[in-house]
């Protein structure tokens, strides 16, 4: 039986749905989040360090991640690493001191530019994995399409759009339009905001009476649980998906759009080029000229899409292209 020591980030329950895929398939998984919220301490010593308050919480954090697995001493056959945002080069050194033999796995996440330190780290890495096909084939990544972790059926759709995602103003700003294009007023829509320091921002909008604005504007503070937007998503007859600017791979939200059965309305154009693409359930907006689908679209059911298709983005099949790379 070979172990595994996934490093991951915080990221919703993806992370947790892959190290249990990967246990049921007869591995052992050692789980470790290698990031966490700067705390108080870690904004007054990173000033003596000179560094983000951010990074020295993760330097913190990889150091007693270390020191655990050196307590352990047990022997590791492959490294997974996902995203790797503020991973440090002394963080891999170690471990390729501690596994010489080991496999290194490195699964981006984000696309190569959204990581700082991708010069730094690729060279510790016997594979990079990217979801994004267009820059896999440019920088000879290993392709893997992101992937969907459950099904869900609707009863019936009591939403015409929805959209749950981080907030960002360049969201906020294309969602507003898009919904000035449309006559739909039954829509749910969630945006979640990030701030780096948690407790004084929001005693200060409290205070000032701005949380009560900020969730008219439908912004809010904690993440929906994911049972909650599965259902959000399977009751929405259309998924708005608003892809970072010059970004090529597909989110999880194509993905999670077929897994519900719910068409998907979406700023990536290159969804054209996927073989579950079907402009009866697609509709491709122009970010820069926006334009929203018809009455037609929108109450139309939604067509099925080929079971050998659909079931090639599950997190089972995903994982199923992992295990290829684990020798």
């Amino acid at each position: 039986m070979k172990t595994i020591l996934y490093l991951n980030h915080d990221f919703f329950v993806y992370d947790r749905a892959i190290a249990r895929e990967l246990r049921k398939r007869g591995y052992q998984v050692l789980s470790y989040k290698f990031i966490k919220q700067a705390g108080f301490l870690d904004r007054r010593l990173c000033k003596k360090k000179g560094i983000p308050a951010r990074q020295y919480a993760a330097d913190r954090m990889q150091q007693a991640i270390l020191s655990e697995l050196e307590r352990k001493q047990i022997k590791v056959d492959v490294v997974l690493v996902t995203s790797g945002q503020a991973l440090s080069e002394e963080t891999m050194k170690k471990l390729h001191q501690m596994y010489p033999e080991a496999r290194f796995l490195w699964n981006l996440w984000d696309g190569k530019k959204e990581l700082g330190n991708f010069s730094v780290l690729s060279s510790y890495f016997d594979d990079l994995i990217s979801f994004d096909q267009l820059e896999a084939e440019q920088c000879g990544f290993h392709y893997m399409s992101d992937f969907y972790l459950q099904e869900r059926d609707a009863v019936s759709k009591k939403y015409d759009f929805c959209f749950v995602a981080t907030y960002t103003e360049m969201r906020e700003h294309i969602l507003q339009e898009m919904l000035s294009k449309t006559d739909c007023n039954n829509n749910f829509i969630y945006l979640k905001e990030t701030p780096d320091n948690r407790i004084a921002p929001s005693i200060k909008r409290l205070m000032h009476g701005e949380a009560k604005k900020l969730a008219a504007r439908n912004i809010f503070y904690n993440s929906l649980e994911y049972d909650t937007m599965l259902d959000v998503f399977a009751g929405s007859r259309c998924i708005i998906d608003i892809a970072h600017p010059g970004q090529t791979g597909l989110s999880m939200r194509p993905f999670e759009a077929m897994a519900v059965k719910s068409k998907l309305v979406t700023t990536n154009k290159e969804i054209r080029k996927y073989d579950f693409y079907n402009p009866n359930n697609i509709y491709v907006v122009d970010p820069k000229k926006i334009s929203m689908p018809g009455e037609d679209f929108i109450n139309t059911p939604y067509e099925p899409v080929p079971d050998e298709i659909y079931k090639k983005y599950s997190i089972g099949s995903w994982c199923d292209q992992l295990q290829e790379l684990f020798s």
